[in-house]
């Protein structure tokens, strides 16, 4: 169906992709990264690193840990990274990347909202949370 006037822009498009490889990355059958894996841990989730603005090396070594959204519990289950490190300007992430969350306690999210994330010694921040398609108990947040 035909919308007069309605355009769609590079940003919003990059933002629908992004979103769909994050909700694609939930049901992938490839590893999720934790603590240990892969990519270089750049800090440690018990010195309680402000993750509103870290690296992915922050995230992986947050895996496991307990966070609160929304009045549940949910657990960091990984780090998934999107694309090469690297090449962008200084000041912004260097290394694009999907956080996978467990939901504790059967609760459930409504997706395709922003939540103030607590943790008990990770500083309170603010994460737009999505929806896996492939499990209703896991919520992902897309970093670019």
């Amino acid at each position: 169906m035909d919308r007069p006037g309605l355009q769609v822009s590079r940003r919003t498009m990059l933002a629908g992709g992004v979103a769909t490889l994050a909700l694609s990355a939930c049901g992938s059958e490839g590893p999720l990264l934790g603590p240990g894996m892969s990519a270089a841990n750049t800090g440690q989730a018990s010195g309680g690193p402000p993750l509103a603005t870290a690296e992915v090396g922050e995230w992986i070594a947050a895996s496991g840990s307990i966070f609160f959204a929304g009045g549940h519990r949910m657990r960091l289950a990984g780090v998934e990274q999107i694309g090469p490190a690297g090449g962008r300007p200084e000041g912004l992430r260097q290394q694009g990347f999907v956080a996978v969350f467990d939901l504790l306690d059967s609760g459930w999210l409504p997706g395709e909202r922003t939540y103030t994330i607590s943790h008990t010694s990770i500083p309170t921040f603010d994460i737009h949370l999505s929806n896996s398609a492939a499990t209703p108990s896991r919520m992902v947040a897309s970093f670019n």
